[in-house]
């Protein structure tokens, strides 16, 4: 793979299985000889620590890259990234943010970027995962759930991604 691309993974809604695709699609890359980076830019319902069931950590366990280990932005409790870093008397900063994963996807490093809640859950006050999608310029791998209304959620997502101009992958 020539340039290897950025892959930011995304969910029909929370809870829907992303975490296993990014980390399984990362394992793969990486059987296939490609430098992978597994990366989760913000993440909620942290421990002060990283423990080893956060998402950040397991992105980076799939791997075994040096760093980041955990995510870029950790918070403890668990909510959209905006109140969750309210309650600590926080912002999040879109732009560092945007900058902060970009100075982690290397030239010839495949990313794979996994969000924080649906497609337009909110990354800040201001900000969505799409827009960090956008920012990112990266191909959207859509995870979906398995019950009833998942057609509808996902095309509603395939929908909105299609209006803003991503590029939807075929992994």
């Amino acid at each position: 793979m020539p340039n290897p691309k950025t892959y930011f993974v995304t969910g029909t809604d929370t809870g829907v299985g992303k975490t296993r695709v990014s980390c399984g699609l990362s394992r793969a890359f990486l059987e296939l000889g490609f430098n992978t980076l597994g990366l989760k830019p913000v993440e909620t319902g942290c421990a002060i620590r990283p423990g080893l069931d956060e998402d950040g950590v397991l992105l980076a366990q799939a791997t075994g890259q040096p760093k980041p280990r955990c995510a870029l932005s950790r918070y403890r409790a668990p909510l959209a990234p905006p109140a969750a870093a309210e309650l600590e008397d926080l912002v999040v900063d879109f732009d560092h943010l945007v900058e902060s994963t970009k100075a982690h996807l290397r030239p010839g490093v495949i990313g794979v970027i996994e969000g924080a809640g649906g497609l337009l859950s909110p990354v800040t006050w201001e900000h969505t995962n799409l827009d960090l999608i956008t920012a990112l310029d990266a191909e959207v791998i859509i995870v979906a759930a398995d019950k009833l209304g998942t057609l509808n959620h996902t095309l509603m997502t395939i929908s909105v991604l299609r209006n803003a101009g991503a590029k939807i992958s075929c992994v």
